[in-house]
């Protein structure tokens, strides 16, 4: 999102649509012309190009990593809740196997049912998220948030899709050469 206004500058005779759905969307059948989507990259009947693989690690604000103790199991946390079912576990669950915690020590704290939510409590110091780096890789970049401990868990990957049975046009094709390109 926050790139899109350079695409545009850039780019002004080209009216993107940007429409945020975990909904499938038939785009063969003209119902979106490009999609982003998070997974394993099967996707039947679209061309799947890989865009950019994402990883998980617990982030927190400046102040809140300054005076939270080393013990994971001692940190606030926040979680969100998955939309649907997801074929990797990137929940504060897998993180504490992975460090040698019980699931159960790292289950309480705040929830909330949105990613962004999850981020936005973050940045306001509420708590340690197990986060995407992908999703907040502009608050890492301004010092906003900061990873607070490793490991760091293997998400799964954002793809490009596009249809395969309709040619694109050429300003679809100019945002998809872009999009490649920031990725």
């Amino acid at each position: 999102m926050p790139r899109l206004n350079a695409f545009q500058s850039t780019h002004p005779d080209i009216d993107l649509h940007v429409h945020a759905s975990n909904a499938p969307v038939d785009l063969n059948a003209g119902t979106a012309d490009l999609a982003i989507r998070y997974g394993h990259g099967r996707y039947p009947e679209v061309i799947a190009c890989l865009w950019r693989e994402d990883h998980f690690a617990p982030v927190a604000s400046p102040e809140l990593r300054a005076a939270i103790s080393q013990d994971a199991a001692q940190w606030p946390r926040i979680h969100f809740d998955w939309h649907r079912p997801q074929p990797v576990d990137l929940t504060w669950a897998a993180w504490a196997c992975k460090t040698g915690h019980a699931p159960e020590d790292l289950s309480s704290g705040i929830r909330y049912s949105e990613e962004s939510h999850a981020i936005q409590a973050a940045v306001a110091g509420q708590g340690v998220a197990l986060l995407s780096l992908l999703l907040v890789e502009e608050e890492l970049r301004m010092g906003l948030l900061q990873i607070v401990a490793e490991p760091v868990l293997d998400g799964m990957a954002y793809h490009l899709l596009k249809p395969t049975r309709r040619q694109v046009s050429e300003a679809v094709a100019t945002v998809e050469n872009w999009l490649m390109q920031i990725a």
